[in-house]
């Protein structure tokens, strides 16, 4: 008998921001400490002090432990800023296991589109479909709420300069 892999549908996360695509490409990475929710999600949920991502193709994305450990996410694979950059993801996993995840900025005036899509579900192996169905909601809140009010503020802040 013949075994099929059944393809894992991608997330696929969009919201709008207040800010330019080049200032929305810069919180989404450079400034990813100051909107990402380390208290619940990381590698060491509640010891984690800050976490970076390096935009340029190579960079790492990872977080840093209160002892000053790192925890490797994942990779940038691609990166065309300000209007797109694409990475490895597997935050506490071997990079074997990892998904990939492509970020698109797409300006439309005083407004950016900011579309996230993660793929490559089948990679992690077992339990891959209850993964993603938990990724699904985590990016809701981590892209749609976290990114999103950063970008906010940022935008107050600098309608204020």
């Amino acid at each position: 008998m013949i075994e099929q892999k059944t393809e894992i549908a991608p997330i696929v996360v969009n919201t709008v921001v207040n800010l330019s695509a080049s200032e929305a490409f810069k919180l989404f990475t450079d400034g990813m400490a100051e909107w990402w929710p380390l208290q619940s999600h990381s590698v060491a949920p509640g010891s984690s002090k800050t976490c970076v991502f390096e935009a340029k193709e190579g960079g790492e994305i990872y977080e840093v432990a209160a002892d000053d450990e790192q925890h490797l996410w994942g990779t940038v694979e691609e990166c065309a800023e300000p209007e797109s950059i694409a990475f490895s993801w597997h935050p506490g996993r071997e990079a074997a296991t990892a998904q990939q995840i492509e970020v698109l900025f797409d300006a439309d005036g005083d407004v950016t589109h900011v579309e996230l899509v993660h793929s490559g579900w089948e990679s992690y192996g077992e339990g891959a479909e209850e993964m993603r169905d938990n990724y699904d909601g985590g990016w809701q809140y981590v892209l749609g709420e976290c990114f999103r009010s950063a970008a906010a503020r940022a935008g107050t802040l600098d309608a204020e300069r």
